[in-house]
C-alpha cells in the first residue's frame, strides 16, 4: 500500500482499512490535501479511527522503545519523511534480588536446642 499511494503512511494506513478503491477516490476528492487535514475529512468514522488509534500507538511507541521524537514520528506518518537515525539505548541491566545469607548449622547460637535448632539451621523434616 505504501508503494501505491506515493509513500504516504496514514494514505497507505486508509487504504489498508477502507480499501484501495476508496482511497483512489479520496486521493481525487482531495487532491493536495495534506494527510493530516484528509484524515478530519474522511465521511467514515472506521478508517479515521484506525488512523488515529495507529498513530497514538506509533508516536507511544517510538518514543518508549527507540526515543523518537513525536515531531519526527508526525513527520514520518503525515508527510512520508525518513525518521532520523538515532542510536538505540541499551537496555537497562535486570534489577537482581540481594542474596539472602543463612548461617550454615554449625553457627547456630548454643543456647538453640531440639526443635528450635533444627528450624534455625534448616534442617526440619
Amino acid at each position: 500500500m505504501l508503494a501505491r499511494f506515493n509513500n504516504k503512511p496514514m494514505r497507505a494506513m486508509f487504504a489498508y482499512n477502507a480499501g484501495p478503491g476508496r482511497m483512489i477516490t479520496w486521493n481525487k476528492e482531495s487532491g493536495e490535501l495534506p494527510d493530516d487535514i484528509l484524515l478530519e475529512t474522511l465521511h467514515l468514522a472506521e478508517p479515521k479511527q484506525y488512523a488515529k488509534n495507529i498513530i497514538q500507538a506509533a508516536l507511544a511507541y517510538g518514543k518508549i522503545h527507540y526515543d523518537v521524537a513525536e515531531a519526527d514520528m508526525l513527520n514520518f506518518l503525515v508527510l512520508g519523511k525518513p525518521i532520523p537515525d538515532k542510536a538505540v539505548p541499551a537496555p537497562e541491566p535486570a534489577a537482581t534480588a540481594e542474596a539472602v545469607i543463612v548461617p550454615p548449622a554449625s553457627e547456630t547460637p548454643a543456647s538453640a536446642s531440639g526443635d528450635s535448632a533444627k528450624i534455625q539451621s534448616g534442617n526440619v523434616p
